[in-house]
């Protein structure tokens, strides 16, 4: 009998590892804008190293994060809340019902604000995902019950849902899922 859910190390995945470069590095900082978020110029150097991109890349994305953020207010640091996050995501073009767990997986600090170095980090990784980001990903957007494991019901569920939400929720769609459903579990129990 094959197991109701597939365990992380059955799929061997690794943990993500998002490392935000949000190290102490000294005083020195590199400003990204009159507005916010600030780099040491060692935290622009490790980005630019980590994902192999130019300092001006990290200037566009950061001007893309201002245009969601909202400022330090109450305590709180300045970053993209939920609703900035939904209408960033919607002038994208990405409706898809995965927004709620995409900013959860993003806001690392768990404050509700989406800051800068998590934005970056998070961006510059989806670029050019390796196997263990990618399959983190896929396993902490269906995973709800945070159990380590995907079971069949928790990936039917969002599979509806997407159907549900771009319109394509049909028998022969319905149908479709669960031949889909089928052939990944049984893929992830082959010998």
């Amino acid at each position: 009998m094959m197991p109701r859910s597939v365990p992380m190390a059955d799929v061997m995945v690794a943990p993500l590892c998002v490392c935000v470069c949000v190290c102490a590095y000294g005083s020195r900082s590199v400003t990204m804008g009159n507005k916010g978020s600030s780099l040491t110029k060692e935290q622009m150097k490790a980005l630019q190293k980590e994902f192999n991109v130019s300092k001006d890349e990290i200037k566009k994305l950061h001007k893309v994060w201002l245009t969601y953020r909202l400022p330090e207010a109450d305590g709180k640091a300045a970053g993209m809340d939920r609703e900035g996050f939904v209408k960033f995501c919607d002038d994208v073009g990405n409706e898809d019902g995965n927004v709620p767990t995409i900013f959860d997986f993003i806001d690392t600090s768990g404050d509700g604000r989406i800051q800068f170095e998590e934005w970056i980090v998070f961006v510059l990784r989806a670029k050019n995902p390796s196997f263990d980001d990618y399959a983190q990903l896929v396993i902490d957007l269906y995973d709800e019950d945070n159990s380590g494991t995907v079971s069949r019901e928790e990936v039917r569920k969002l599979a509806m849902a997407k159907a549900k939400i771009e319109g394509r929720l049909t028998p022969e769609r319905e149908a479709e899922i669960e031949t889909t459903i089928e052939n990944i579990f049984k893929f992830a129990y082959a010998d």
